[in-house]
């Protein structure tokens, strides 16, 4: 599993956080939605073995796009403040296929979403979620593809860039707090 925080380079209306130096991760908090920064994201991928002994790579991704920067501001709970964009990818290596499925949906508790806290993140029947022993379990569907996984790492997340930011360009705030967990 690899996430990220990220916000570009700036307008001076937007009051997003940057990644800068500084950031403090905290588990199982950082696996949860930081509706602070403007992008924000959390992809799974990985190989399997199938029956007969089929290989099969997968990804799949959720994504969290801020749209205002100031919620508490919003004259309703039903106005849009995050887009929430998925992506389900699956390889058949013996098929030599390569099949993919999306998602787009505005963030609401019936369509699509990301908790604080702890890792809960689902775009419509799509979902990957904590469990209380600490693993993980990623579902999803498309076309004659299914993913229902429990995932557990055996190692601490791995912290990438210097002093927890991955620097992606050269404009101050053009970067990400990023992790990965194996």
């Amino acid at each position: 599993m690899l996430f990220a925080l990220s916000s570009p380079a700036q307008e001076p209306e937007t009051t997003f956080r940057q990644a800068v130096p500084g950031w403090e991760f905290s588990f199982p908090r950082d696996h949860g939605a930081h509706d602070e920064f403007q992008t924000e994201w959390w992809y799974f991928t990985g190989h399997l073995t199938g029956p007969a002994g089929r290989y099969f790579g997968f990804e799949l991704t959720f994504f969290r796009v801020g749209v205002n920067p100031n919620p508490g501001a919003m004259a309703s709970a039903w106005e849009l403040e995050n887009l929430a964009l998925a992506h389900f990818a699956v390889t058949d290596v013996a098929r030599k296929e390569f099949r993919f499925y999306e998602k787009v949906n505005r963030a609401s508790p019936f369509t699509a979403g990301a908790a604080r806290g702890n890792l809960d993140v689902f775009n419509e029947a799509w979902s990957a979620r904590a469990a209380p022993d600490g693993s993980w379990r990623i579902r999803a569907a498309g076309g004659k593809d299914r993913l229902d996984l429990v995932l557990r790492s055996r190692k601490p997340p791995a912290i990438h860039g210097s002093d927890g930011v991955s620097v992606k360009g050269k404009e101050a705030g053009t970067a990400s707090h990023y992790y990965s967990m194996t």
